[in-house]
């Protein structure tokens, strides 16, 4: 019984990364996080800090682990995503510039994104000239939008960033 089966570890980690991920958006927590009851809103946050950990571990045992994988592009761009959105700055670009090399050898679709990111952590970090060379970057692959509210925060995004750029 189940002998023959192949042992997919490497989407076991994502599909876990990935359900974690989603459990946040399908509860409430977001919205517990900013009540004024102080201890509901600590827990909340408390909670949310451990999901977004827990989906991190798996993403970076993926990638530790699996560099083979055929969702090893996908897992990274997770892995860097959860790391800025953990605040883990230096991690999050060092995430996206492996990304940025595998990509380049596989022709990922992440791309644009990715780019997008390298220019968040570079305007965070006041490197307003590398923050604008990955904008730029980022023009040179096509983004498909599945509606009209995701090309207008990706446009809202970009005019954030290029003020930024350019008010330096």
């Amino acid at each position: 019984f189940g002998q023959n089966e192949k042992l997919d570890f490497d989407k076991t980690l994502y599909d876990r990364g990935k359900t974690l991920q989603e459990l946040l958006y399908y509860t409430n927590l977001f919205e517990l996080s900013s009540l004024k009851n102080k201890m509901v809103s600590e827990n909340a946050n408390k909670t949310i800090n451990q999901i977004l950990e827990k989906a991190l571990e798996n993403y970076t045992e993926l990638v530790r682990n699996y560099p083979k994988s055929e969702l090893l592009l996908e897992a990274l761009f997770q892995k860097g995503m959860l790391e800025y959105g953990t605040e883990k700055y230096n991690e999050s670009k060092t995430s996206f510039l492996m990304l940025v090399d595998l990509q380049k050898e596989k022709n990922g679709g992440n791309m644009n994104r990715t780019y997008i990111m390298l220019a968040e952590i570079e305007v965070r970090n006041k490197n307003y000239k590398e923050a604008k060379d990955y904008l730029e970057k980022s023009k040179n692959y096509k983004v498909f939008y599945d509606c009209g509210n995701e090309m207008e925060r990706d446009k809202a995004i970009l005019d954030r960033l290029y003020k930024a750029c350019e008010k330096k």
